[in-house]
């Protein structure tokens, strides 16, 4: 579904990233619970992403 998009989405996804991965780290969460938590955050998105385009294609 690619192609669209805007240049600040990839800063605002890796700045979300870096305060998932800053907060466990406060946290004392090992490596293993970090890459889970960051494939959770990632695999929420990528949902989000495709209900949103799938919703904007019925609709428009």
């Amino acid at each position: 579904m690619g192609g669209r998009g805007k240049a600040i989405h990839p800063l605002i996804g890796g700045l979300v990233l870096a305060v998932v991965a800053n907060g466990l780290d406060l946290l004392n969460i090992t490596t293993a619970g970090q890459d889970m938590a960051t494939a959770l955050v990632l695999l929420i998105a990528v949902t989000i992403d495709s209900v949103v385009r799938r919703r904007g294609v019925v609709a428009g």
